[in-house]
């Protein structure tokens, strides 16, 4: 069982490693970002934009984030999403999630929950660059055990801009400039070098935590929270305000 676990993290050290030799062809591209998170405001309208959030508990997590509700979506746009509803309603647990493949590959973090992917961390490695609306490569989910009940959904794509997602202005794409992998718990820990996060870690708190950090500014993401009980609040936003007890690594005395 050891050596199935060490071949596992392995193999998720690997992928990063491949993540990383793709990002360092779109260093073109991403030159001119700063090092901190980014956002794009290009298909979010002025009335559902924020500088920062404004949700109580997320002071400091910079975000341009979209504010569109359910209620608010457009008819189009509604019938894509109820779409993915469907398509999700099957992994009402992480347990279910794992019957079909998933594995976990981030902890519960602060505002986002458990990242589950195909391959877990391997899976990272293999993001092809134009999103199936219809289908996520991403589960996110409300905790770590296989007792974790669905909380949304995600799209992360080998893109450096971001790609055509649902119709119309509503949905809404962000970036991360890095995260922080630690093989022995085989799991991403923590976003990097993204001042004032609440899941930031800079290098040498990654290394304290026995973890290495690995650049993702070519990959491009998108929340979505659908799942029962976290659909009150904003549908793209990239935290969710009901996940605000996940793990911060700040507060890790190694970090």
């Amino acid at each position: 069982m050891q050596t199935y676990r060490s071949a596992r993290r392995v193999a998720g050290v690997m992928a990063l490693g491949l993540a990383v030799a793709a990002c360092g062809s779109a260093k073109a591209n991403t030159a001119a970002q700063s090092p901190a998170t980014t956002t794009t405001k290009a298909k979010v309208p002025a009335s559902h934009a924020a500088g920062s959030h404004d949700m109580a508990g997320m002071a400091g997590h910079h975000h341009n984030d979209s504010k569109i509700t359910y209620a608010e979506l457009s008819p189009t746009t509604k019938a894509q999403v109820d779409t993915v509803i469907k398509w999700a309603s099957k992994y009402k647990t992480a347990a279910d999630a794992k019957k079909d493949g998933w594995s976990k590959a981030t902890k519960s973090l602060y505002g986002i929950g458990s990242h589950w992917l195909h391959g877990g961390v391997a899976g990272f490695a293999s993001f092809g660059s134009t999103p199936d609306m219809t289908t996520p490569n991403v589960l996110l989910f409300d905790g770590e055990g296989d007792d974790a009940k669905l909380a949304g959904v995600s799209w992360i794509m080998n893109s450096p801009t971001d790609p055509v997602g649902f119709s119309g202005p509503d949905d809404h794409w962000h970036r991360h400039s890095s995260v922080c992998f630690v093989a022995s718990e085989g799991v991403v820990i923590s976003e990097g070098d993204a001042e004032g996060s609440p899941i930031n870690l800079s290098h040498a708190g990654c290394v304290r935590n026995k973890g290495v950090m690995f650049p993702i500014s070519n990959l491009t993401m998108m929340h979505l929270w659908i799942g029962t009980g976290y659909m009150n609040g904003p549908l793209f936003a990239h935290d969710n305000a009901k996940l605000l007890d996940g793990y911060r690594p700040n507060e890790n005395p190694k970090a």
